[in-house]
């Protein structure tokens, strides 16, 4: 869940931060515009990952609940 979370936040904020336009000196400003284009992309990438991590963890603790209450414990013999 917490991955999940995280996947989210690092999408939006990677998201936003492609929206900023960064100004500068020539030689400053060509990097802080690469900068610019990398970071964003490398958040949305890593969010879009961390979603789909949290969106199988899920799925896993919801399988494995639901394959516990299929399985009853069995007593034991005395």
């Amino acid at each position: 869940m917490l991955t999940f979370i995280g996947g989210i936040v690092a999408l939006v904020v990677g998201a936003w931060l492609w929206t900023i336009t960064i100004a500068g000196h020539q030689l400053f400003r060509l990097f802080l515009k690469a900068l610019a284009a990398v970071v964003p992309f490398c958040l949305v990438m890593m969010g879009i990952v961390g979603i789909i991590a949290g969106i199988s963890s899920i799925k896993e603790k919801a399988a494995e609940k639901k394959e516990e209450k299929k399985e009853p414990v069995p007593e034991e013999k005395k």
